[in-house]
């Protein structure tokens, strides 16, 4: 699977690129390892992606990008899942 690829055909966008890393996306790497989904951060890529797409009604505009680490906890502050989860903040306008 290529992500910039489908990114490309789709024209949506991804939010983790666009704010963390300043709309470069990251070079490919042939020994990529993939770490434990729990153990992400915002500067880590995650398989878990919020992507968006502007068009002539609405333009969006992610402000924020952020992997939620402490939020969803249960009563012994165990994880709910088996990944974390990913959060954006949207600014948008009506064109």
């Amino acid at each position: 699977d290529n992500m910039i690829d489908f990114l490309e055909q789709t024209k949506l966008q991804d939010s983790w690129v666009s704010t963390i890393l300043q709309g470069k996306y990251p070079s490919v790497q042939d020994n990529f390892v993939i770490l434990d989904d729990l153990s992400c951060n915002n500067y880590i890529e995650t398989i878990d992606k919020i992507l968006y797409r502007s068009n002539e009604h609405i333009t969006l505009e992610p402000l924020k990008y952020k992997v939620e680490e402490e939020i969803f906890l249960d009563n012994n502050e165990a994880h709910l899942s088996d990944h974390l989860a990913v959060m954006v903040d949207l600014k948008w306008n009506i064109t």
